[in-house]
């Protein structure tokens, strides 16, 4: 999405609180963040330009939605690492393998910097 060294990162998720807070937390860490509120949107930005790594939240128009747009970016030419968001009830209710979707991670909402940074930074490489 962007020619310099920076990382780009795509956030996904519908909550426009959330988005703010991990765009800040991203930005802080020095990488640029593209955000997207439906995951049409993110899909769309995705086959524009393909981010360095995209977050997406699990549960967005419907129950599994960032579940279904992940899918659809693993089955595009882009090849970001894609983390899923969740929150703890959405963990219960669901039993999904990760790795089975060809997701990188899943990380439970509320986000921490302390988490979140160490396991963007490990799937990024640097």
């Amino acid at each position: 999405m962007e020619s310099s060294s920076r990382k780009t990162i795509l956030v996904i998720d519908d909550d426009k609180d959330m988005i703010e807070a991990i765009r800040i937390m991203l930005e802080t860490e020095g990488f640029v963040v593209e955000t997207a509120s439906t995951g049409r949107e993110g899909l769309e930005k995705v086959s524009k330009a393909c981010p360095d790594l995209i977050l997406v939240d699990m549960m967005m128009e419907t129950v599994d939605a960032g579940v279904k747009v992940a899918e659809q970016i693993k089955n595009s030419n882009c090849g970001a690492p894609i983390l899923l968001l969740s929150s703890i009830s959405d963990a219960t209710s669901y039993n999904l393998d990760i790795a089975a979707l060809g997701l990188s991670a899943s990380i439970q909402k509320p986000v921490m910097p302390g988490v979140l940074i160490p396991l963007i930074r490990q799937k990024l490489g640097s």
